[in-house]
């Protein structure tokens, strides 16, 4: 969630604003926020520097070094060294199995039970382009050194322009129970418009036959 207002993180982690950060930002944030968020999630070990578990709240120190090097930054003269993240939590018993509750009544993020094969899609669509982006490889050469075909990359790479609505959707595992992973890369090209992606994915537009 730190990484879901990134202007709001620039200033609470004192990171360096620039032009190109800027333009750069939301794109960055939301691919660092997809990483963590995923089944196997990467970055915790560099950006948690202390957890404290208390009656009712937990609170994280971040590092905000390593916050700037994920967001591609320098820290600004004066930055913190951590940032504190905290949330009113509670414990509730279901049967044998003990779960956290956010104080509005949210589950606590569990990998148990659910089909994270669309958001692997998403992370990977994003690592991809971000690697294609920087125009130093074509698509060819990379889906050699990735093991697959183009045809593929393609369809994948499709899914690092979904719209934030369809990004939350995903990470909130709240996709239609028609939409998974393998409705989003084939068929069709994913339209550009984001209204025609709620539509067809969101609005119960489109289902298979």
């Amino acid at each position: 969630d730190l990484f879901g207002d990134p202007i709001a993180l620039l200033t609470r982690a004192g990171i360096a604003v620039t032009p190109e950060l800027m333009g750069e930002i939301d794109h960055r944030a939301q691919t660092v926020a997809l990483a963590i968020r995923a089944p196997r999630p990467a970055h915790v070990g560099e950006l948690v520097q202390q957890v404290r578990v208390a009656a009712g709240r937990v609170e994280i120190d971040v590092v905000t070094g390593a916050v700037a090097m994920l967001l591609g930054a320098d820290l600004a003269d004066g930055a913190p060294a951590a940032v504190t993240i905290a949330t009113d939590v509670r414990l509730t018993r279901t049967g044998r199995v003990v779960r956290l509750v956010h104080r509005d009544g949210r589950a606590a993020a569990t990998s148990s039970g659910s089909d994270h094969s669309a958001l692997k899609l998403l992370v990977t669509a994003r690592r991809w382009w971000t690697i294609l982006r920087e125009g130093e490889i074509r698509i060819k050469e990379l889906a050699t050194r990735e093991g697959i075909s183009a045809s593929w990359m393609t369809r994948v790479v499709r899914l690092a322009f979904l719209s934030p609505e369809m990004v939350d959707a995903v990470l909130a595992d709240a996709l239609p129970a028609h939409v998974d992973a393998l409705a989003l890369v084939s068929g069709e090209v994913n339209p550009g418009c984001w209204k025609a992606q709620r539509e067809r994915y969101l609005a119960g537009g489109h289902r298979p036959g």
